[in-house]
């Protein structure tokens, strides 16, 4: 697979961002009694989602509307919020990447994901296969998911140097790794995202 050091840096300078506009948020939310909830829970609540059962739990609201976002190289699709925008950055000009990072934005602090593609030779995605390609990311409450018949992994991440703990999703389809990074805040409404998720190619 491997995802170089490099992208790993992108990923988590994105999501680092996002921790810095949101930490005032998250600080009233525990002063408040109402701080993150435990990791088993979370845990719970998104694969609670994934399977397809209402989600009844979560610390984030989205647009109960809509819309369809359709890749470019016309593989799959999902549906997300329409409040949501997304852009896709170039990286071409790193040397190091042969990926692409595609970022989803919402009006919350926390409501945000990106997708990472990258070519793949389509061995089996373990959470041993993710601890030997990045050393420094461990890896927590891993979970054996499908999305629309793709095989992988959902886990916490949580990297070594910056201690940020992120959620994980990766799966592959047609020899490309799909990597999804947000918060665990977002649990649920991620997996009411993958539960639409469709391949348009077998």
């Amino acid at each position: 697979m491997k995802m170089s050091q490099t992208q790993r840096n992108v990923i988590l300078s994105l999501v680092i961002v996002l921790v810095v506009a949101g930490i005032i948020f998250a600080l009233k939310q525990k002063s408040s009694g109402n701080g993150d909830n435990s990791t088993s829970t979370s845990t719970d609540q998104f694969m609670t989602a994934f399977l397809g059962q209402t989600p009844t739990l979560g610390t984030t609201t989205v647009n109960p509307d809509s819309t369809t976002y359709s890749s470019p190289d016309g593989a799959f699709t999902f549906n997300y919020p329409k409040s949501f925008t997304s852009n896709t950055l170039d990286q071409t000009s790193d040397a190091n990447s042969n990926g692409q990072t595609t970022v989803f934005h919402g009006s919350g602090p926390k409501d945000n994901f990106q997708i990472y593609t990258v070519p793949f030779d389509n061995s089996p995605i373990t959470p041993e296969r993710v601890k030997a390609d990045i050393p420094d990311f461990n890896v927590e409450n891993n979970n054996v998911i499908s999305v629309d018949g793709a095989q992988g992994v959902a886990f916490y991440g949580v990297d070594a140097q910056s201690h940020l703990k992120t959620r994980e999703i990766w799966f592959s389809h047609n020899s490309v790794l799909y990597q999804i990074t947000t918060y665990p805040e977002f649990d649920t409404q991620m997996a009411t995202i993958l539960a639409s998720w469709k391949w348009l190619a077998p």
